[in-house]
Formats: C-alpha cells, sequence, structure tokens
C-alpha cells in the first residue's frame, strides 16, 4: 500500500530541482572562456619561439612595392637582425616572382620589445593582400626563423595609420 506524500514534501522538492537545475544551466552555458591546449594569438600575424627569439603578430602591409613589417621582437640576450628574405606565395603555397632581400640592420636589446612598425623596416616585392609570404630573419646571434606571414590589406583601419612604407 502506497502512502500520498503530503503537498509541501513534493512542492520542496521540485523547488530544490529547479534551483540545481537553473545553477547546472548558469554554470554550464557559454558564459566565460574556453581553455585549449594549441597555442593561439588572437591577433592577425603570426608568432614564434625559438632560440632566444620571440616574435609576435608578424605580419606585412604592402604599400606599392613595398610592404612595412610590423609585429614585436624580443631577444632574450643582445642580439641584431641582420637580413631578411622574403618570398611572396601563390595560393597553393608555391612561390611566385622573385624573392627580395634587405639589410635593416636593427639592434634588439635583451629583454626589451621592439616594434617593426616603428623601425620603419619594410621588403621589397608583389605582395597581394590575403596570400602569405615566406619571410626568412637572420640574427646576428640566434640564427635563422622562417614564418609563413599573412598579407594584411592597407586600407583595413587597423592598418590606414601606419606611416607609408615608400618613405622609409
Amino acid at each position: 500500500m502506497s502512502r500520498a506524500r503530503p503537498l509541501k514534501f513534493v512542492a520542496g522538492r521540485r523547488l530544490l530541482s529547479a534551483v540545481v537545475l537553473g545553477a547546472c544551466v548558469a554554470v554550464t552555458s557559454g558564459c566565460g572562456s574556453f581553455a585549449t591546449l594549441a597555442p593561439y594569438t588572437p591577433a592577425a600575424g603570426v608568432q614564434t619561439n625559438q632560440d632566444g627569439i620571440k616574435v609576435r603578430n608578424l605580419l606585412l602591409v604592402p604599400d606599392g612595392d613595398q610592404a612595412r613589417m610590423v609585429g614585436t621582437l624580443i631577444a632574450s640576450e643582445n642580439d641584431s637582425l641582420t637580413n631578411l628574405t622574403a618570398q611572396p606565395l601563390k595560393p597553393d603555397n608555391e612561390p611566385t616572382g622573385s624573392a627580395s632581400t634587405s639589410s635593416p640592420d636593427l639592434q634588439l636589446p635583451a629583454g626589451e620589445a621592439v616594434s617593426l612598425s616603428d623601425t620603419g623596416a619594410t621588403v621589397t616585392g608583389d605582395f597581394v593582400p590575403g596570400l602569405l609570404v615566406e619571410l626568412t630573419m637572420n640574427f646576428e646571434k640566434s640564427g635563422d626563423v622562417t614564418l609563413m606571414v599573412p598579407v594584411m590589406s592597407p586600407d583595413d583601419p587597423d592598418f590606414q595609420s601606419l606611416p607609408s612604407a615608400q618613405s622609409s
């Protein structure tokens, strides 16, 4: 024989269930940030850590036949950027056109962030926004760092305030 439960007991149990359900929804909803094991930089450029050099948010912004380098370099010890080689790539990442080389002789004091856009560093070539450039940076002490660097549109509002690459 079953006993009828008092109405107060049933109402209390429903209230408790609703509170627990509400807490679960609040905790598991889309609020907050998501962790990932993969490195992720929420920026347009590329990054790397290699042989004592940190490269952050590196990208190119074309201006005629030159492109302004944008990004930050941080060396763990005093170093210098002695040479740059830029090879434009087609959409299938095959080389196109000719590679260009420049010698910026940019000093990198240990532990200091050096903004490439402030230095006026440029590379020459036929750079197409939306495609990549294989850029090799030669450092005096840290050796070579090669990255696939995106070419951004000079019409992008984020890059319109950059000085002209032609004046460098």
